[in-house]
């Protein structure tokens, strides 16, 4: 998946800066490609799973994480491991969210947490891809 993702970035970084934005399984990917992959500028990643296993690798450029407080499938405490070895990582948790709280076609949507989380990961780009 890594090779895949670094190919894309490779396609489409002499048009400008490249941000990752990940969701699930795409969240701890844009995770571990911040701390891996090269020709990124920022990283953003929702309820990413597995990024735990991964919080040991500090990312290379800005990175934001998003989690819901309620998501069965990342529990708090990983999320404060991931906090506490990335202090230069932008975490979120959202009250009472649970996974996949983005997504307006699940039944786990959270239309508040959404409308808090996108302009943030938004401002988060248009400060980062300059």
């Amino acid at each position: 998946m890594l090779r895949d993702t670094q190919a894309a970035i490779d396609a489409v970084k002499s048009v400008g800066p490249v941000g990752i934005i990940g969701f699930c399984l795409g969240g701890s990917i844009a995770f571990v490609a911040a701390t891996r992959l090269t020709g990124l500028k920022a990283a953003i990643g929702y309820y990413g799973g597995a990024v735990v296993r991964f919080a040991d690798e500090k990312p290379m450029l800005p990175t934001q994480l998003h989690f819901g407080e309620k998501d069965h499938s990342i529990p708090l405490t990983d999320v404060e491991t991931v906090k506490a070895k990335r202090p230069e990582v932008e975490v979120f948790i959202y009250p009472g969210a649970q996974h996949g709280f983005h997504c307006d076609e699940r039944p786990s949507y959270d239309k508040a947490s959404s409308e808090i989380a996108w302009p943030r990961s938004m401002e988060f780009f248009a400060k980062h891809l300059k």
